[in-house]
């Protein structure tokens, strides 16, 4: 008899309803407890998701010392019980938590650049110093790096060019440049920024340009996708976003971009826009998959299986 065809199957189905509506600006974060907190943007209101019960709160969370707004990101601080949230809109403050109780652990943190831009954070480890650090995206083509070991801020660095609407980073997984940072700056350009993370502090330089292999430049909607099995394990997938389906891989042994022969989410439909979002299954019959949602409030998805 003839083999029957695999088919790729996934289903949604309708979460918690939120208790109140959120804005632009919101970003979340997962706890090490394994909770969820969500804050709504632009303010101080946020709701905490108990995935064990699947439920949700408005109450008993984390009280924020300033709204969050543009720029707005949360870390967890390895080894320990703590977080941390940046506030975002133009402000260089920060508020220090401990999952625990979810209250204020420490004293307020300061990075030493106002963060107002499009929301980055990439945590890494500084081979040199022996130190695990996280990078906070501030403007323009500052960049703030917190130190796990001390739970400060350092001095900042100062990418090759500036970020923008869809920046994206990853840590190059082989090749000559392995355990180094490669940022896309997104705002519509092609550039990118190599963060040494075998010297103290990191030295940057330009990378290798995102175009042609990618002939969208990535904006708004950009997605990274970072296959671990298949034969594209070790490769970076950049969805460009921009209104666009296009997509292309960084290949670590080149150190180049590279064209993507079967493109992401190619039909009508597809295309990535404000909202967008990818996220591994991490389960079930097909664990290595991603799913793609395509953003603008469509109801439309699709799904890139390694």
């Amino acid at each position: 008899h003839d083999a029957l065809p695999i088919s790729l199957r996934f289903d949604m189905t309708r979460g918690p309803q939120l208790p109140s509506n959120t804005t632009v600006n919101a970003f979340n974060i997962v706890l090490p407890s394994n909770r969820v907190l969500l804050f709504h943007g632009n303010s101080t209101t946020y709701t905490l998701y108990t995935p064990s019960t699947d439920t949700i709160s408005s109450s008993g969370g984390p009280s924020l010392s300033q709204p969050t707004g543009a720029g707005a990101v949360a870390f967890n601080v390895p080894g320990t019980t703590k977080f941390v949230v940046m506030h975002g809109a133009g402000l260089a403050s920060g508020d220090a938590f401990d999952d625990t109780n979810l209250a204020a652990a420490a004293a307020a943190v300061n990075s030493t650049c106002a963060i107002n831009s499009v929301p980055f954070t990439l945590r890494y480890r500084n081979y040199a110093a022996s130190q695990e650090r996280q990078l906070v995206f501030c403007s323009g083509t500052n960049m703030a790096r917190f130190s796990h070991q001390t739970t400060a801020f350092l001095s900042g660095l100062v990418l090759s060019a500036a970020g923008g609407a869809g920046m994206r980073g990853f840590i190059i997984s082989s090749g000559t440049h392995a355990g180094k940072v490669l940022i896309i700056h997104g705002g519509n350009t092609g550039a990118t920024s190599l963060i040494d993370t075998t010297q103290d502090p990191e030295v940057i330089s330009a990378g290798p340009s995102v175009s042609p292999a990618c002939a969208t430049a990535p904006n708004t909607g950009a997605q990274l996708i970072l296959p671990t099995t298949g034969a594209n394990a070790g490769k970076a997938l950049l969805l460009a976003g921009n209104g666009s389906a296009d997509s292309c891989f960084y290949d670590p042994e080149t150190h180049t971009f590279v064209s993507n022969p079967s493109k992401v989410g190619s039909g009508v439909g597809f295309q990535l826009t404000s909202g967008s979002l990818v996220f591994k299954t991490n389960g079930g019959l097909y664990p290595t998959s991603f799913v793609v949602l395509t953003g603008a409030n469509k109801n439309v998805w699709a799904t890139y299986a390694p």
